[in-house]
């Protein structure tokens, strides 16, 4: 049995099991931590004590704390899901990583940081204590994404060689979703992109470009803020008059 712990306790880390979003359940750490067999959550926190209390008591946590550092310091974990602010990942994550080197797994929340080169230390600091990084990429779970990888497989669709992308949101929120999607469909790695940034004045600018794949495949992609929710992945032919 694995002993996990959250820090953050917002929607994501369990709050949305128990709204009207139209999600497939599990779709938070709480929710996935819960249904497995094989974890049990032992710890939970926040700076907000009344929100960690609540929280606490919905997922039948014993220990509550709101600083990480003493969490850390007590408890006997073996995973740790990141669903603090996105400011916060970089000092979390390289905090735990040095300074508790029982961790098998740290399960951060997207982004990992703001920049390439905070990631990277968060990266290294994991690596030198044997600790897996890892992000929330739910799609690769998600059965649609596998029917739309068997149609291609079976040559259903003829041989994709250009994608469709877009996302209703900013490069790190629904946009790093939408490049792990694309990578997983067209089952190679992105090597080179080409675009420009949709600037809007928040932290998280969308972004309009093209990506290319290992294996010879493009893809369009319009990564930027939209009222209406829209986040699809298609063949062009689908959309054509003859398709």
């Amino acid at each position: 049995m694995l002993k996990c712990s959250i820090v953050g306790v917002g929607r994501i880390a369990g709050g949305f099991e128990d709204t009207d979003v139209p999600l497939m359940h599990p779709c938070t750490h709480a929710g996935a931590y819960d249904q497995c067999p094989d974890t049990t959550i032992v710890s939970v926190c926040d700076i907000d004590l009344t929100k960690v209390q609540s929280f606490a008591k919905r997922w039948k946590v014993s220990s509550v704390y709101t600083d990480y550092k003493e969490l850390l310091a007590k408890e006997d974990i073996d995973v740790l899901s990141i669903c603090t602010d996105s400011k916060t990942h970089f000092e979390i994550t390289k905090f735990a990583a040095e300074n508790k080197k029982n961790l098998k797994v740290i399960w951060c929340e997207k982004p990992l940081a703001y920049n390439l080169a905070e990631a990277e230390q968060m990266l290294e600091a994991c690596r030198r204590s044997n600790i897996a990084l890892t992000t929330n990429n739910r799609r690769r779970w998600d059965h649609h994404y596998y029917r739309a990888i068997d149609l291609i497989d079976n040559g259903l669709i003829g041989k994709p060689y250009l994608i469709e992308a877009v996302s209703p949101s900013g490069l790190l929120n629904s946009g790093a979703h939408l490049f792990d999607a694309l990578e997983h469909i067209a089952d190679a790695k992105i090597y080179a992109v080409a675009g420009r940034a949709v600037f809007d004045g928040s932290i998280d600018p969308g972004v309009c470009g093209v990506a290319y794949f290992e294996n010879g495949m493009i893809a369009h992609i319009d990564c930027a803020w939209k009222e209406d929710y829209v986040f699809s992945i298609a063949d062009p032919a689908i959309f054509s008059p003859t398709g």
